[in-house]
């Protein structure tokens, strides 16, 4: 995937998509606010294979310390946007 034409607005939208999708739940039920663990019920299985799938789709390396940090949606989306940028 290119992400040199996507804006920071559509990777928002992907990123909970993905979120949404791996739990599967409606991506309005997801926000930049929501915790993984407490509001989403994330396990550590399912964020090693989001962090997975963020590198993959994004052709992005995250460190296991930086998955580590990982607490709510929008923590993904800065980190992401961070490495893209």
């Amino acid at each position: 995937m290119t992400t040199q034409s996507i804006s920071p607005a559509d990777i928002e939208k992907q990123i909970i998509t993905l979120v949404a999708e791996n739990i599967s739940i409606a991506a309005d039920e997801v926000s930049r606010d929501s915790l993984f663990e407490d509001d989403l019920n994330y396990d550590s299985i399912d964020m090693i294979e989001f962090v997975m799938q963020v590198e993959e789709t994004y052709n992005i390396d995250v460190t296991d310390h930086q998955a580590a940090d990982i607490r709510t949606v929008g923590q993904a989306i800065d980190l992401l946007l961070g490495k893209l940028s």
